[in-house]
């Protein structure tokens, strides 16, 4: 994965959080064609940029609060 294809996977996860329409760690890996180990750093690269991203249990999605 380069780059500009990390940059474009940050946005579609971002975007999908905003809306609570992620699902699960593997539906939301298996949506962005990314392996689950990837989907996390990329949600760590997330958090480290000062966006706070979580997984809600209740909802069983990723939400930026």
């Amino acid at each position: 994965m380069n780059i500009t294809e990390n940059k474009e996977i940050k946005k579609k996860l971002i975007k999908l959080a905003i809306h609570k329409s992620t699902g699960r760690p593997k539906e939301l890996a298996d949506m962005l064609s990314v392996c689950e180990r990837n989907l996390y750093r990329i949600i760590e690269a997330i958090k480290d940029e000062g966006i706070k991203i979580r997984y809600s249990r209740t909802l069983k999605t990723y939400i930026i609060e």
